[in-house]
């Protein structure tokens, strides 16, 4: 009769075990969501090197988009403050879609630097004449 409790004992011990093991398991916390944005926002001159208009500097302003992972950039290849694009950032990556706005079509990419005061970044801008392929950098 011994043995039966002892076999029973052992069971349910197993049991409570893989039970404890399966709720921690199910319990595990989701990724956190960090906010990548805030490294890029604010104003910053942007300086192209290359390009149909280069050498231009002049300033853009970057703001917080609507989900995580978006932010607007105001007045990029100097086409004033009225002129808004969407892009994308993860860490310190930045991708701008292509998107046409106000008849003009842009496109690119670029980084952060690990201070957070300079963006290396090249893109595409057609305003209908032929893609001029810009190299710019932004500093703050």
């Amino acid at each position: 009769m011994k043995s039966a409790k002892l076999k029973s004992l052992k069971r349910l011990t197993r049991i409570l075990g893989l039970s404890v093991f399966l709720f921690l398991v199910a319990c595990e916390e989701d990724p956190i969501n960090v906010d990548d944005r805030t490294q890029w926002l604010g104003a910053w001159v942007c300086n192209e090197t290359s390009g149909d208009f280069a050498p231009q500097s002049y300033t853009i302003t970057v703001y917080e988009g609507v989900q995580l992972d978006e932010i607007t950039i105001t007045g990029l290849h100097n086409e004033g403050t009225s002129w808004t694009i969407d892009a994308n950032v993860y860490n310190r990556q930045l991708q701008i879609p292509s998107q046409t706005v106000d008849g003009l079509t842009i496109s690119g990419s670029g980084s952060i630097n690990s201070t957070g005061e300079q963006v290396n970044m090249t893109f595409t801008f057609n305003d209908g004449t032929g893609a001029d392929n810009v190299v710019a950098y932004w500093t703050r």
